[in-house]
């Protein structure tokens, strides 16, 4: 029975589908990989569905692709991010109310998620609006973004330092 997706038992918001696939929020199927509904893999506490080698925060069913050899991920990293990022995309459209837990993922350093891999060539510019308009939201309201290696350059001037 795990073999299929629609024989699992999900709830209404464990699958969100999109023409381009699904993405699966499902906490007992989180972290496989389906093809048209079929399970290509699995994750387990010891390895990753995802061809990256990297864990997965979601499960996806994707709608089309082609798979390796072994038939338990699709041709390439590649392309498995692509379809991954593609279907964040789709969803987010119609559910804004998700763009937290893609913005956790792509913020997270360890560990580093597949659902993610790829992200800077993938992503959308409507997605990544939405990820400003969330950074930006009143949530982080008074936060101050910079980059990582911005910390070694930032400094105040003599006149600001004097007034504290």
């Amino acid at each position: 029975m795990k073999a299929a997706l629609f024989l699992q038992d999900v709830g209404a918001d464990g699958i969100f589908r999109t023409k381009q696939g699904d993405l699966i929020s499902e906490p007992s199927l989180r972290g496989n990989v389906y093809l048209k509904g079929l399970l290509l893999a699995e994750s387990s506490k010891r390895r990753t569905a995802s061809i990256t080698g990297k864990r997965l925060k979601f499960g996806y069913n994707f709608s089309n692709g082609q798979t390796n050899r072994e038939r338990q991920a699709l041709e390439d990293a590649q392309r498995e991010s692509q379809a991954i990022l593609t279907i964040w995309q789709h969803v987010l459209l119609s559910h804004t109310a998700l763009v937290p837990d893609l913005v956790e993922m792509l913020d997270s350093d360890e560990p580093e998620y597949a659902d993610v891999s790829m992200a800077e060539w993938h992503l959308r510019e409507a997605v990544v609006l939405m990820i400003k308009d969330h950074l930006l939201g009143d949530q982080f309201a008074g936060k101050w973004y910079y980059a990582g290696d911005e910390g070694n350059r930032v400094s105040l001037s003599p006149c600001c330092s004097e007034h504290g």
